[in-house]
């Protein structure tokens, strides 16, 4: 008989992968459909990437981390900005059926963001052990 691994917090690796998904389910709908900017609130387009990819790259960080607790921040720089990246490139190439541009400068724009994704995720747990909070997943 198969033992259940003891993960004392089952309900993370579920929760970030749904925010994950969430993340990545808008910047699809906002790539295809939207102009940047929220309501009347225009922003320039490559912070806009910048900051949604940034979102991604953090949440793909905490997923992974939930999933495998062990995995040093820096083991962690691959799959965040790797995974926004490649999502990042497809949708690239994706727009032009939507009737949008492909633009290398959106896609550094990306991965700018998904560094900052990371770097958030590093201060984060740096934060934290700084004020004594163990980051658990």
């Amino acid at each position: 008989m198969l033992e259940k691994k003891n993960n004392s917090r089952p309900w993370a690796l579920t929760f970030w992968l749904a925010v994950t998904l969430a993340v990545a389910g808008i910047i699809f709908w906002y790539s295809m459909f939207r102009p940047p900017g929220i309501g009347g609130f225009r922003i320039n387009d490559k912070i806009a990437h910048a900051l949604a990819y940034a979102a991604l790259a953090f949440s793909i960080c905490a997923a992974v981390a939930s999933l495998r607790p062990a995995l040093s921040s820096v083991n962690l720089l691959l799959p965040a900005i790797g995974i926004a990246m490649l999502y990042g490139i497809s949708i690239e190439f994706i727009q032009p059926l939507f009737d949008r541009n492909c633009s290398v400068w959106d896609m550094l724009a990306d991965l700018l963001g998904g560094g900052a994704g990371w770097g958030v995720w590093i201060g984060a747990g740096a934060l934290a052990a700084q004020v004594g909070i163990r980051r658990r997943m």
